[in-house]
């Protein structure tokens, strides 16, 4: 497990679990899953607040996009064979048009937030 405990707590954490106390934006965190090689990467660090990303989007694309592709880093350098990707809801499809959204519906991002997830996607 890594975090960065930023908005978590140590005794949050199952104390059976392997833990690093580590940033996803940091270049060590390819070292951590290198080592560590699992099996199964499960993503899901993001900085999720619209309004944060909306006043600061630098740093929302520096956590959200650079994280991500340290966390795709790790995975190709571990030879993890799978990576499951934890995005957004609907809110990359903005206002549609038509309701339930599907895989077609196009994206039509209204936050630097939804931007950065989708990036994540592609």
């Amino acid at each position: 497990m890594v975090d960065n405990l930023s908005i978590s707590k140590p005794e949050n954490l199952n104390p059976a679990a392997v833990f690093h106390e580590v940033d996803i934006t940091h270049p060590f965190l390819a070292d951590v899953v290198h080592r560590e090689q699992p099996d199964l990467v499960f993503h899901l660090a993001a900085q999720v607040s619209v309004s944060n990303s909306t006043r600061d989007p630098i740093n929302d694309n520096k956590i959200n996009v650079l994280g991500t592709i340290r966390v795709l880093d790790g995975v190709r350098l571990g030879g993890s064979a799978k990576l499951i990707y934890s995005c957004t809801g609907g809110a990359q499809y903005g206002e549609p048009e038509v309701n339930p959204c599907t895989e077609d519906t196009p994206i039509r991002p209204m936050s630097p937030y939804v931007i950065s997830k989708h990036v994540g996607e592609l």
